[in-house]
């Protein structure tokens, strides 16, 4: 029973990625991209994370906890963020050259809203 958690500890998960009439879709599965896309070209995205022990799950905690108007309230849209940001190793995200994209916050930001919220929703599910 390992009960300690290491850096070389990672989670690994994808996304299935493509357009249709012009807007960006983002399925879990192979199967749900295959029926929604039929014969239009998708891309399988892999992820990996890294398992956050709990010296770092406590410390994004404290980062999400927030002053409004003098109360001190939990934001769980900062939670989320920031245990993604601290979670996340590595996608096989190609930029248009077809050079590897770098993950880093800068990139996610950048990312269409939708691509973004399914990778949230991925390390929703992982942790």
């Amino acid at each position: 029973m390992k009960l300690f958690i290491s850096e070389n500890d990672n989670m690994d998960a994808s996304l299935y990625v493509g357009y249709k009439d012009g807007k960006l879709f983002v399925f879990d599965t192979d199967q749900e991209a295959k029926t929604f896309f039929n014969k239009d070209k998708f891309s399988k995205i892999d992820f990996s994370f890294k398992k956050l022990d709990f010296g770092s799950s406590r410390k994004i905690q404290e980062k999400s906890i927030v002053n409004r108007d003098g109360n001190m309230t939990f934001d769980i849209l900062s939670f989320r963020y920031e245990r993604l940001i601290s979670s996340i190793k590595s996608w096989s995200i190609l930029d248009e050259n077809g050079n590897p994209v770098p993950v880093n916050k800068e990139n996610i930001d950048k990312m269409e809203p939708v691509l973004a919220n399914a990778i949230l929703g991925l390390c929703d599910k992982l942790m």
